[in-house]
């Protein structure tokens, strides 16, 4: 297997370690000797800058990263939405609950891509903060508006997906 190249990886990223272990991705600061800190099981590993690999944890070497273990859930959106991630005025998103919505495909840390409609030329990048199943008939009465005008009914549950975005996509 190869090592992959950890230079784009962002907060809450799944990968997979040569052994088979997801680590989670949490930080980087590229002034450190030691910029990627992962999360595996309930230890933390670091690597150091020039790839060598640094003695945590009772002396056993960092994992070796080998795969992504997801890709980004793709969440295309009207003009009006984009732009208010792009402001920094939305920070979820609600979707019918259902087979492509739901706590299995909307889990904390997994990356999403925002695009402006379907095209490739206005995305931003970031990840799943969070996930709640709600009745609709729960939100208030404007919210209550927006999901009829939107999905059509109240009758159904409604996906809840809260998101960050990338410091470096906004």
């Amino acid at each position: 297997m190869t090592t992959i190249n950890l230079s784009r990886a962002v907060k809450g990223q799944h990968f997979i370690t040569q052994d088979g272990r997801e680590a989670i991705f949490i930080a980087r600061d590229d002034g450190l000797e030691r910029p990627y800190i992962f999360r595996v099981g309930n230890r933390i590993w670091t690597r150091l800058k020039n790839g060598r690999h640094c003695e945590t944890c009772n002396g056993q070497v960092y994992p070796a990263i080998v795969a992504k273990s997801v890709t980004p859930l793709f969440i295309p959106l009207k003009s009006e939405h984009y732009d208010n991630y792009l402001s920094g005025k939305k920070t979820f998103e609600m979707r019918l609950y259902g087979t492509r919505w739901n706590e299995r495909t909307c889990y904390d840390g997994r990356p999403v891509t925002l695009s402006k409609g379907y095209g490739k030329k206005n995305r931003l990048y970031g990840y799943i903060t969070g996930f709640n199943k709600f009745d609709a008939h729960g939100y208030s009465k404007e919210t209550r508006d927006q999901i009829i005008e939107i999905f059509g009914t109240l009758e159904k549950p409604i996906a809840h997906i809260s998101i960050e975005l990338n410091k470096h996509t906004s």
